[in-house]
């Protein structure tokens, strides 16, 4: 799924296509919206642009980069869901006891240490945590640290189902502070993350940008 190929988000493809053309692709992005809009479809036609070995920049969509990222096989590309989420989509099993629908402060610290390592093969490292407003209290602080100093040649796509506009809240402590909020489809917001997280005692505004590919 290139970006090319997501339909009905053509506002959201505009703005990132403009910011992988200027070269200006920030540390964070926010997709929010409800189920099947496209958001995965997005980040994944995101991930191929990024990552994509014969037409960069756009993702071709055919090579071997493009096909692993598209089966979630990248080694580049983590994926960060709840437990409740991988055991329905057949990732893992149900092992004993009840899956997590929570993203629990494990899996970010475990993303941390992913995101602090080299690419393995490509030039930019991603993370996609999906239903990102499921991460619990702890799992949110922990992201704010990532957030807050990112690793060189990092992106990170959170997908988000609530409401995701300007005076919105992602689970409670992330607050959307500003960007743009596009709706394509009724009921749809693709914002380029600018994100303000509060913790108990502060806030921490981490990007904030106005235009395509202008951060200010």
């Amino acid at each position: 799924m290139t970006l090319a190929a997501v339909q009905g988000q053509s506002r959201a493809v505009q703005v990132l296509r403009a910011a992988l053309q200027s070269g200006q692709v920030h540390h964070a992005w926010l997709f929010g919206g409800p189920i099947g809009v496209g958001k995965e479809a997005t980040a994944v036609g995101l991930a191929q642009a990024l990552l994509c070995t014969d037409a960069p920049g756009e993702g071709c969509g055919t090579c071997e980069a493009c096909m692993r990222i598209d089966k979630r096989l990248h080694p580049d590309v983590t994926w960060i869901m709840p437990g409740a989420e991988a055991v329905a989509r057949g990732l893992v099993s149900k092992g004993d006891g009840t899956p997590s629908r929570d993203i629990r402060v494990e899996q970010i610290r475990g993303l941390q240490e992913r995101l602090s390592l080299r690419a393995l093969e490509g030039k930019r490292k991603l993370a996609i945590l999906v239903a990102a407003d499921s991460m619990n209290d702890s799992a949110q602080n922990a992201l704010l640290k990532t957030l807050e100093e990112p690793p060189s040649d990092t992106s990170i796509i959170l997908l988000a189902g609530g409401n995701t506009g300007p005076n919105g809240t992602l689970g409670g402590s992330f607050t959307i502070a500003g960007g743009w909020t596009m709706t394509p489809l009724a009921g749809t917001t693709v914002e380029g993350v600018a994100l303000t997280m509060t913790t108990a005692n502060q806030g921490v505004g981490l990007q904030r940008f106005t235009q395509i590919g202008n951060p200010q």
